[in-house]
Order: C-alpha cells, then sequence, then structure tokens
C-alpha cells in the first residue's frame, strides 16, 4: 500500500507541475522571462502529460491491488466458515442467496475497497500538498485560491449524509424485494 501512495504522490506532483510550466510559458511569450524557451515549456508539460499518464495508472493498479487482498482475505474465511457449517443450514438457505454473497457481494467488496482507499488516499494527499500552495506567504505573495478553495469545499459536508440516505433507501430496497 505504501507504494501505491507513492505513486499516487507521483501523480499529484506531475499533475500540480503542468500549472506552473504554463505560467513560466506564458512568461516566455510575454518576454519576462528567458530561463527556457517556449518550445521547451511545450516540450516539459508534454513529457509531464505522459509520465503522469504512466504514473496515475500504477497508482491505481497497487491501490487497487489492495481491494483485491481484501477480497481474497475475505473469501478466505467464508469459505473457512462454510466449511463448520452443518448440512442443515445450507439445507434451508437458498443456493442463489449462497452463490450471490459468495461471488458478487465480495466482489462489490474488493471494488469498494480498493476505490475507497484510492479516494482516501488522495484527498489527503490534495489537501496536504495544496493546503500550503493556497495560503499567503510572509511576503503577501501567493493565497489567490483561498477563497475559491474555501467556497469549492462548502458542499463537501452535505455529501456524506446523502450517501447515507441513499445506502439506507438501497437497503430498504433489498428488504422489501427479499420479502416478497
Amino acid at each position: 500500500m505504501l507504494r501505491g501512495f507513492l505513486w499516487l504522490v507521483l501523480t499529484n506532483l506531475s499533475a500540480l507541475a503542468v500549472p506552473r510550466l504554463v505560467n513560466i510559458g506564458i512568461d516566455v511569450v510575454e518576454g519576462r522571462s528567458a530561463t527556457l524557451s517556449l518550445g521547451a515549456v511545450v516540450a516539459l508539460i508534454a513529457g509531464l502529460a505522459v509520465i503522469g499518464g504512466i504514473v496515475r495508472t500504477r497508482s491505481r493498479i497497487v491501490l487497487f491491488n489492495a481491494g483485491r487482498d481484501v477480497e481474497r482475505s475475505l473469501r478466505q474465511e467464508l469459505f473457512a466458515h462454510l466449511a463448520t457449517l452443518s448440512s442443515t443450514y445450507f439445507g434451508k438457505s437458498s443456493t442463489g442467496d449462497l452463490m450471490s454473497r459468495l461471488t458478487n457481494d465480495l466482489t462489490n467488496i474488493r471494488l469498494l475497497a480498493g476505490f475507497a482507499l484510492l479516494n482516501a488516499a488522495n484527498g489527503i494527499l490534495v489537501v496536504v500538498v495544496t493546503r500550503p500552495r493556497l495560503q499567503p506567504s510572509a511576503d503577501g505573495e501567493g493565497g489567490d485560491g483561498v477563497e475559491a478553495a474555501r467556497q469549492a469545499s462548502r458542499p463537501v459536508p452535505l455529501a456524506s449524509p446523502l450517501g447515507h440516505e441513499h445506502r439506507r433507501e438501497h437497503l430498504q430496497q433489498r428488504d422489501d424485494w427479499r420479502a416478497r
């Protein structure tokens, strides 16, 4: 998992470097900077796009594989538990329900675990990396994005209750379906 987080750090660093290079490119075009040629800036942006794609793909592969590890562990525990159950349990239980739990439910857990891990790590990383860039420095430079970031983050507290309500509705629909 640490490898996945390191790939995610590289992903975010490559994404954050592009706007800086665009800023340098604008300075070159306007004649305010002669450190790089415009062609060099364009080549760097193109190179970062390729590198960013590669490291983004690697981070997803590594972090989603953590979800596979969770699935494998749960599947082993489930099979071990099933081996301890009596034949009367299997006589009372629906084969389709058992198969659904052994396949679909565990696959959904794998998908959710990998996705949740990726988004949790990425969310923390983005906040840690971008927050200092939004704050004004001691000389008053930077900090232009503080109000924009504050406005953009306003709907975030609504996400959890809305997700919880959606889950409650889904569980109620499932229970209604099973009761039929």
